[in-house]
C-alpha cells in the first residue's frame, strides 16, 4: 500500500482534498517498528516535531499496536491511557497541546510498542499549515485529541482511586480484551504472554508482577504456564468492586453470594465471598458469610479461624457487638481502600443504606454461629457419656444467650433441642414454647417453620412436628441450603441421643445428586435425518426423566451429543451444572466436540458446547498439559472416575444418595473410557442408575486403551520454613522421599505410594514424626498421569501436579488432600467424612496481631489416623 493510499484512508484526513493527502504522503515516511524488550515509540520528555499515523495491514487484525498512558513508562504515574490500533494517529496530544502548530511541547506520554507494525512519520509543519485552513480537519484533530486527553487523566485518577486488587483485575481484563479471547468462561491470550510484556503492559514492576501471579495462582485466579484466568467472571467480580458506586458494588457481590449459597454453590460462594475480602479486608457481613458458608462445607475450623476476629467475639451483649461491627465495617471501607475525594461519604453511604438493615439480624447471626460450632462438637464425644451431655449444655447456654440478648426463634429452638438433649427436658419445653410465640411474627417464611417443628419435636407433637416441617418444604423462600441445613439439624438430633427423626427427615426431602454419562454422537454413526431424530427423541426422554425429580446438582462432562443436550435440558431447568472435563476445554473440543459436527449436520455441538460452559455453575480441567496419544483413554476413565466420586461426595454432603443417568445402546461394546464400563463401577459400589437407550450404534468399535495406567497417587511434604529444613530433610530422607529444594530456599519432597492408604499411613506417619522432632511440615495428597510407559513415574510429570508447588502455602493445618486425589478415592469407596474442605486461609498481619483473611485454591483438609 502506498503512502497516498494509507493518508487518505484515514478517518482524521478523509475529509481533505487530494492535493493535501499528496501533501502529507510526500513529507511522510515509513518506519518499522517491533516490540523490543525497551520498545517505545516515544518516551515522556522526548522532543515532539511529528505525529503517527499506524499503517494498517492487510493481514487480520492481532490487537492494538501501540499503548500510550501518561508520564514515564514505568512508575506509579503511568497507568494504561488508551490503545491505538491500524489507522490511528499517535502524539496528537503534544499536537493539541502546542495549539495545532509546528511548535511541539515535550512529550507528556509514552507509546510503548505492542507488536510489530509500521507508521507514517508525520511532521507537525504539515499539519499545522492544514489546520489553519481547513476547520472541518481542525474540529477532528481536536475532537480527538481531546478525548485521548481525557481518557489519559479519567484512567490516572481511577487508578489512583482503585484498591490494588482490583486494579490488577482492571488490567489483566484489559489485556484480555486486546490480546486474547474467551472459551468458556477461561480467559485465553492468543499468544503467548511473556511477564516482562505483561508488567510492562499493565505498567508496574516485574517483581511486583510476580508477587500478584504468586497471590492469584494461590487463589485459583490465574494459571502462568501458559497465563491464562480459569475463571473471568471472578476476575470481573473483583474489577467492579471499584468507586465511586461502592455501596452499590457491595450489596450486588453480597446478594450474589447469598444466591450462591441458596443454590448450594457453597464452594463457589465462598470463593466469591473470598475475592471480596481481598478488597475489603475484613468486612464484617462477608466475613460472617465467609464463616456459614465453611460451616455447611464442613470447615468447622476454618470458621473458628474466622470467628475468632475481634469483631465477632461474642460477650452477651448485643449493643457491643453491634458496635464492633459497625466500625469493622467503616474501617473495611476506608482510605487504604482508595485515594479519591469524597471516599469517606460514600463508605458513610454505604455503612446507611447497607449495613444498618442487616445490622439487628447479624449480631443474632454471629451470636448464633458461636453456638453452632460448639454443637457440632456434640457427636466427637460418646454416645450417652457424660461429655457429650456437658457439650450438648454448653451449645445450649450459647443459644439461650444470644436468644436473651435479643429475643429470636432460631436461638430459642436451638437452645430448647439441646437442653433436651443434656438432659434438661423442663428447660427444653419453655424454650420450645417461648420459640413457638415468636415464630408468629414471620408465620408462612422457611425458617419461622422449620423453628416451629423442630419446637414440636421437643414437645412431643411428632405428627405437628411433621406437618410444620412439609409446610417448611413448601415455604417460597425455602431453598437447598435451608432445607439442607434443618436436615442436618434432625439427623444431629438422632445421633446425640434424641429421638428417632426419619419421618422429619423424609419430608424435607432434596433429591439426588445425578451422575450423568451419555454417547458421544459422532458425524458418520448415523446419516443427517437419523442424527436428528435420534437428538429429538433422546430430548423427550431425558426431558421425561428430569420432569418432576428434585436434583440439587449434576456432574458431568460436555462431549458432543447426549452430554450437551442433556447439559442443555439441566441448565433449563434452573439445576446447577458442574463439568469436569479430562483436559482442557480447548483440547476436548477438538477431542470430544467437534468430530460430531460436519457439513451435512444440522446442528453445531461446538457452538452448543461453549454456551453450556458459559452457563456452568464449575467447570474443572483435571490434565492442563500435553497428552501422550496411548494414554488418552486412560484420562477418559479417569474423568468418569473423578466425576463419581464428586456426585458421591455431594450426596455425603447432603446427606442423601447418589444417582447416575447413563445413556448407552444396549448392544454397544463396552470400553474401558465409556459409558458402560462407568455404569457398571457405579453401581458395583451399590448405588442407584437409570439407563436411557441410546437409539444409534457407534458404528467404530472402541479399542482397549494401550499401556499402562498412568494414573497414580503421590505424596508431597514441604517444610514449614527454612528453620524446619534441616529435620524435614532427615525424615524424608528416612521414609524414602525424593527430595528438592524451592525457589524460597524450603525443602520439599514427593514419594509414590503402592495406593490411596499407603498414601494416607505414609502421610500421618510423617506428620506425626515431624511433630515429635519439633518441626512442622505440611503434607498434600495428590493424584494424576504421573507413570511413563513403563509403570515408573516421571519427576516432569510429578512435578506438573498441582500439590507439586505446596498449594497450600498459606493454609493452615498439616494433611491436605487435592480434589483429584479425593475425587477418585472415593469413587472407589472411600469414606467422605474423612475430608473437609479448605479454602481460606487466615494469616497474621505484619505487626503479627491482626489476622487477614485470604482465599486460597480449594483442597481438603485430612482427618489424621
Amino acid at each position: 500500500m502506498d503512502k497516498l493510499s494509507i493518508v487518505a484512508g484515514s478517518p482524521v484526513f478523509r475529509t481533505l482534498e487530494r492535493t493535501q493527502w499528496q501533501a502529507i504522503a510526500d513529507a511522510a515516511s515509513f518506519r518499522r517498528i517491533e516490540p523490543t524488550a525497551d520498545g517505545h515509540l516515544f518516551r515522556y520528555g522526548d522532543l515532539a516535531s511529528v505525529l503517527f499515523l499506524i499503517v494498517p495491514t492487510v493481514a487480520s487484525r492481532e490487537g492494538p499496536v501501540l499503548q500510550v498512558g501518561f508520564g514515564a513508562p514505568i512508575t506509579s504515574q503511568s497507568p494504561v491511557g488508551y490503545r491505538l490500533t491500524e489507522g490511528e494517529i499517535a502524539g496528537d496530544v503534544e499536537f493539541l497541546l502546542g495549539g495545532l502548530s509546528e511548535r511541539l511541547p515535550p512529550r507528556i506520554c509514552s507509546a510503548r510498542i505492542l507488536r510489530n507494525a509500521a507508521v507514517l512519520t508525520i511532521p507537525a509543519a504539515v499539519l499545522a499549515g492544514i489546520a489553519q485552513t481547513e476547520a472541518d480537519f481542525r474540529r477532528r484533530i481536536i475532537r480527538q485529541a481531546a478525548q485521548h486527553l481525557t481518557e489519559i487523566a479519567s484512567v490516572h485518577a481511577e487508578r489512583r482511586a482503585m484498591h490494588p486488587e482490583v486494579r490488577f483485575a482492571t488490567g489483566l481484563l484489559s489485556q484480555l480484551d486486546d490480546f486474547g479471547h474467551i472459551a468458556g468462561n477461561k480467559g485465553i491470550f492468543d499468544h503467548q504472554l511473556k511477564q516482562q510484556d505483561l508488567a510492562d503492559n499493565l505498567g508496574i514492576s516485574r517483581r511486583l508482577l510476580s508477587l500478584r501471579f504468586s497471590d492469584w495462582s494461590a487463589r485459583g485466579l490465574l494459571e502462568t504456564v501458559p497465563i491464562t484466568l480459569p475463571d473471568v467472571a471472578r476476575v470481573e467480580r473483583i474489577a467492579g468492586l471499584s468507586p465511586p458506586n461502592v455501596a452499590q458494588n457491595l450489596r450486588v457481590v453480597i446478594e450474589n453470594i447469598e444466591d450462591q449459597t441458596a443454590r448450594g454453590l457453597l464452594a463457589k460462594a465462598s470463593q466469591t465471598a473470598a475475592d471480596v475480602l481481598s478488597v475489603f479486608s475484613d468486612n464484617p457481613v462477608v466475613a460472617y458469610q465467609l464463616a456459614l458458608i465453611s460451616v455447611r462445607l464442613g470447615a468447622n475450623k476454618q470458621a473458628k479461624d474466622i470467628l475468632a476476629a475481634p469483631m465477632f467475639a461474642w460477650t452477651s451483649s448485643m449493643g457491643d457487638l453491634k458496635d464492633r461491627l459497625r466500625t469493622a465495617w467503616k474501617q473495611s471501607l476506608s482510605l487504604r481502600n482508595g485515594d479519591f475525594p469524597g471516599y469517606d461519604e460514600v463508605a458513610g453511604q454505604a455503612l446507611d443504606t447497607l449495613l444498618a438493615a442487616r445490622l439487628p439480624m447479624l449480631a443474632i447471626d454471629i451470636g448464633g454461629l458461636h453456638a453452632r460450632l460448639s454443637k457440632e462438637m456434640i457427636v466427637a464425644h460418646q454416645p450417652g457419656s457424660p461429655q457429650r451431655r456437658h457439650q450438648a449444655l454448653e451449645a445450649a447456654r450459647l443459644y439461650r444467650e444470644v436468644h436473651e440478648a435479643s429475643p429470636n426463634h432460631y436461638c430459642a429452638v436451638n437452645a430448647a433441642t439441646l437442653s433436651m438433649l443434656g438432659g434438661q427436658e423442663d428447660e427444653g419445653r419453655a424454650l420450645a414454647l417461648a420459640a413457638s410465640r415468636l415464630v408468629a411474627r414471620e408465620p408462612r417464611k422457611y425458617w419461622a417453620l422449620a423453628s416451629l417443628g423442630e419446637a414440636s419435636l421437643v414437645l412431643g407433637e411428632r405428627q405437628l412436628a411433621i406437618g410444620h416441617f412439609i409446610a417448611a418444604a413448601a415455604a417460597v423462600d425455602a431453598d437447598l441450603t435451608k432445607t439442607t441445613s434443618t436436615r442436618h439439624q434432625l439427623a444431629l438430633i438422632s445421633a446425640a441421643g434424641g429421638p428417632d427423626t426419619s419421618a422429619e427427615l423424609a419430608t424435607l426431602n432434596i433429591g439426588d445428586p445425578v451422575f450423568f454419562s451419555g454417547h458421544v454422537m459422532k458425524s458418520n454413526d448415523g446419516t443427517p435425518e437419523e442424527l436428528t431424530e435420534a437428538e429429538r427423541l433422546l430430548a423427550i426422554e431425558m426431558s421425561g426423566w428430569l420432569e418432576g425429580r428434585k436434583i440439587p446438582a449434576v456432574y458431568m462432562s460436555l462431549a458432543c451429543g447426549t452430554d450437551i443436550i442433556f447439559a442443555e435440558l439441566v441448565l433449563e431447568a434452573g439445576i446447577p451444572l458442574n463439568v469436569t472435563l479430562p483436559f482442557t476445554v480447548g483440547r476436548f473440543c477438538d477431542l470430544s466436540v467437534a468430530i460430531g459436527n460436519g457439513d451435512d449436520i444440522a446442528t453445531d455441538w461446538v457452538a452448543r458446547y461453549f454456551a453450556c460452559l458459559d452457563q456452568a455453575a464449575i467447570v474443572t480441567e483435571l490434565w492442563r498439559y500435553e497428552i501422550r496419544k496411548a494414554e488418552i483413554d486412560y484420562h477418559y476413565l479417569n474423568t468418569n472416575r473423578h466425576l463419581a466420586g464428586e456426585t458421591i461426595f455431594a450426596a455425603a454432603a447432603l446427606m442423601t444418595r447418589p444417582r447416575m443417568l447413563a445413556v448407552i445402546h444396549p448392544q454397544a461394546a463396552a470400553s474401558k473410557a465409556g459409558a458402560k464400563n462407568a455404569l457398571a463401577e457405579f453401581v458395583a459400589r451399590g448405588f442407584n442408575a437409570d439407563v436411557i437407550d441410546a437409539r444409534l450404534r457407534r458404528k467404530d468399535s472402541p479399542t482397549a486403551p494401550r499401556g499402562a495406567d498412568p494414573f497414580a497417587p503421590m505424596v508431597f511434604a514441604f517444610a514449614r520454613s527454612q528453620q524446619d529444613n534441616a529435620e524435614i530433610r532427615r525424615l524424608l530422607d528416612e521414609s524414602g522421599f525424593g527430595i528438592r529444594a524451592l525457589k524460597d530456599r524450603r525443602i520439599a519432597g514427593h514419594y509414590m505410594p503402592s495406593g490411596f492408604e499407603e498414601a494416607h499411613f505414609t502421610a500421618s506417619r510423617l506428620a506425626a514424626l515431624a511433630a515429635a522432632a519439633g518441626s512442622s511440615a505440611r503434607i498434600i495428597c495428590d493424584f494424576g498421569p504421573i507413570c511413563g510407559r513403563d509403570g515408573a513415574p516421571s519427576l516432569d510429570d510429578i512435578l506438573k501436579l498441582d500439590a507439586a508447588a505446596d498449594l497450600t502455602a498459606v493454609a493452615i493445618g498439616n494433611i491436605f488432600a487435592t480434589s483429584a486425589f479425593v475425587m477418585r478415592e472415593v469413587a472407589r469407596g472411600g469414606d467422605p467424612g474423612r475430608y473437609s474442605v479448605v479454602n481460606v486461609s487466615v494469616e497474621p498481619n505484619e505487626d503479627g496481631q491482626e489476622r487477614v483473611l485470604r482465599g486460597a485454591r480449594q483442597t481438603y483438609k485430612v482427618r489424621e489416623s
